[in-house]
């Protein structure tokens, strides 16, 4: 008995409801016992195509960050956030504020001025 799967559409589809981003998250989900049978496990293979046309696209978070201006005024503020090696540690720590970018240096490279000038308004 062949399992028919439903069209690469359908498949896109599901990917999108259930907000599949990544491989490993698509991989994951496949593993529970209510996977749909009419979705295939393994897409790329079945579809001939690139993970990147089944899974749904990230979320554009650029517009949750702070501007410039206000994230490099609340880390000016934080006594122990003096270097990019403070702000990395925050990072790793989970201490980050979320609408604060874990790259600043890219996301706001029309501004951007150097570590000193964002956390501590040196210039």
């Amino acid at each position: 008995m062949t399992v028919e799967f439903a069209p690469l559409a359908v498949v896109k589809s599901f990917a999108e409801r259930k907000q599949l981003t990544t491989i490993k998250e698509w991989t994951n989900a496949s593993k529970k016992e209510d996977w749909p049978k009419y979705i295939p496990k393994r897409p790329e293979a079945i579809y001939n195509c690139k993970w990147s046309e089944i899974l749904a696209p990230k979320p554009d978070n650029r517009n949750n960050f702070l501007s410039y201006e206000e994230a490099s005024y609340i880390l000016s503020n934080m006594d122990d956030v003096n270097t990019m090696k403070d702000f990395r540690l925050m990072g790793r720590e989970g201490r980050r504020p979320s609408n604060i970018p874990s790259n600043p240096e890219r996301q706001y490279k029309e501004c951007w001025n150097g570590w000193p000038a964002f956390l501590n308004g040196e210039k």
